[in-house]
Order: C-alpha cells, then sequence, then structure tokens
C-alpha cells in the first residue's frame, strides 16, 4: 500500500465484510470508501467521514487543477473548443469555454489558502 493512505482508513476497510483480500485494499482509499459504505447497513464513523471529507477535498482540488490545465494545453495545442468539448463529453465550444472558466473560479474556492474549512479536521458537533 502506498505510504499516503490513512491507516485508519485502511483498518475500516480491512474490518469490512469484504475482508482483507477485498478489492477494496487495492484501489484508492476514496473508491474502497464507497464501496464498504455502500454496502454496510451502518452509518460511517465520525472519525471516518472526517478523513473521507478531507480525502475529496484533495482529490477535488487535484481534478480540478488537472482539468483546467489539459483544457489550457488543448487550446495552446491548437485544440478547437469544439474538439476540446468532444474530449471533455460537453455539448458545445461555448460549453467548453464556460467550463475553463468555472474551473479557473473552482481552483480558487478549493484551495485551502482561500477557504480551509475543508482542509481540516472535522469535529463531532
Amino acid at each position: 500500500m502506498s505510504s499516503n493512505r490513512s491507516e485508519l482508513v485502511d483498518g475500516w476497510l480491512l474490518a469490512s465484510d469484504l475482508g482483507p483480500s477485498g478489492p477494496q485494499m487495492q484501489m484508492d482509499q476514496l473508491d474502497g470508501l464507497h464501496i464498504v459504505a455502500e454496502r454496510n447497513a451502518d452509518p460511517c464513523p465520525d472519525e471516518i467521514l472526517g478523513h473521507w471529507h478531507y480525502m475529496l477535498a484533495g482529490h477535488r482540488l487535484h481534478a480540478v487543477q488537472n482539468e483546467h490545465a489539459f483544457i489550457t494545453q488543448a487550446v495552446r495545442a491548437g485544440w478547437s473548443w469544439d474538439r476540446v468539448a468532444a474530449a471533455i463529453g460537453l455539448p458545445d465550444a461555448a460549453a467548453a469555454q464556460a467550463r475553463r472558466e468555472f474551473l479557473a473560479a473552482e481552483m480558487i474556492r478549493c484551495h485551502p489558502s482561500h477557504d480551509d474549512r475543508p482542509w481540516r479536521p472535522t469535529t463531532p458537533e
């Protein structure tokens, strides 16, 4: 397992009904959390939810930054906006341009320097 995996989350995944050799241990922890949580009748413990929200914040920022960079690079490489739209599953050039603007704003919104709440551990209410 990679060193950036949460030991707490791995412990919860291992204790699931899928067991230690289940697929949840070979995949990204977010995917494992989703699979195990959907199969469990019991709610996730608070400490697992705390790690889950933190992982989501990091993955969200990573995805937003990468999608924005992809669009920017495709345009720099001479792709038409229609081709960019097709590549990212949007209906037309205007939608692709709007998506890049949205992603630029989302990079600011998601960054911990703008709002650190998603990056802080949660505390029970």
